[in-house]
């Protein structure tokens, strides 16, 4: 009997750690071959080569944690996925084609096929996930659950301006489009607003905004309090900022409507 139940927990979890949501964490996996970090490891489909983007991993890790003043004490794995049938495979509670997705525990990223479909960068998406990754590593895992869930703003406003990304609207058609749109309102529209492309510069925008107003040091405290306990945000952002979140978005709408923001790289 003992024989017989192991040999049929085997049978289940060879699967799921060769082909299914055990991946990132098994020893194995076929069809995929392997670079190993010194802070992360890399699987990528054997019949393609790997962009040079994924070689600087641990420096972007480094870098992150700089940013946040956080550490990720775990080594992250990076799958780069074959097709959309292998990333639903390995992530099949997961709805949607996003670019990249990184799971609660913080120690495994998916890059999807819409990278390449859409011609953008590798090494954006990568970074974008990196942010993710350090802030859950810090959180426990089921706030990071919730977090992901609501409130974008916070966490991808985060993840845009750390990974310096281009693939959204410029910073020049953000303000030129900025007036028609509403940026307060884009703030509190979450993922389902009618422009979100838009939205992620936003989001980018307002943490930036918060880091220049507020001053960098009272703004790390707010993002590693506000990230521990998501559902707390917005009392937390009153305590440490002094003012209403909403009085804040209305106030960031304002300076970018005269122009007095200023982004920064």
């Amino acid at each position: 009997m003992i024989l017989g139940t192991i040999a049929m927990l085997l049978g289940v979890a060879g699967p799921l750690l060769a082909y299914g949501p055990l991946l990132p964490w098994s020893p194995i996996h076929p069809g995929y071959r392997e670079l190993r970090l010194e802070r992360a490891r890399i699987l990528y489909p054997s019949e393609r080569a790997l962009p040079d983007a994924y070689r600087h991993v641990d420096e972007w890790i480094g870098e992150g944690e700089a940013f946040y003043a956080l550490s990720a004490p775990r080594r992250i794995t990076i799958v780069l996925c074959r097709d959309w049938s292998h990333f639903h495979r390995f992530v099949p509670w997961q709805r949607g084609v996003p670019a990249g997705l990184t799971l609660a525990t913080g120690d495994a990223i998916y890059i999807t096929p819409k990278v390449d479909e859409k011609q953008l960068d590798h090494g954006e998406f990568v970074r974008h996930e990196l942010s993710h990754a350090i802030l859950a590593q810090n959180a426990p895992v089921l706030r990071t659950y919730e977090a992901s869930r609501v409130d974008p703003w916070f966490q991808e406003g985060l993840a845009v301006w750390f990974q310096r990304q281009r693939a959204f609207v410029t910073q020049a058609e953000f303000f030129d489009r900025a007036p028609a749109i509403g940026v307060a309102k884009s703030l509190r529209g979450g993922y389902g607003g009618p422009d979100l492309r838009f939205d992620y510069v936003a989001w980018r925008n307002f943490d930036d905004y918060l880091d220049q107003t507020f001053g960098h040091e009272r703004f790390v405290a707010f993002v590693h309090a506000a990230n521990e306990d998501p559902a707390r945000k917005y009392a937390v952002f009153q305590s440490t900022f002094a003012v209403d979140w909403e009085a804040a978005a209305r106030q960031f709408e304002q300076a970018v409507l005269t122009r007095s923001f200023t982004p920064r790289p």
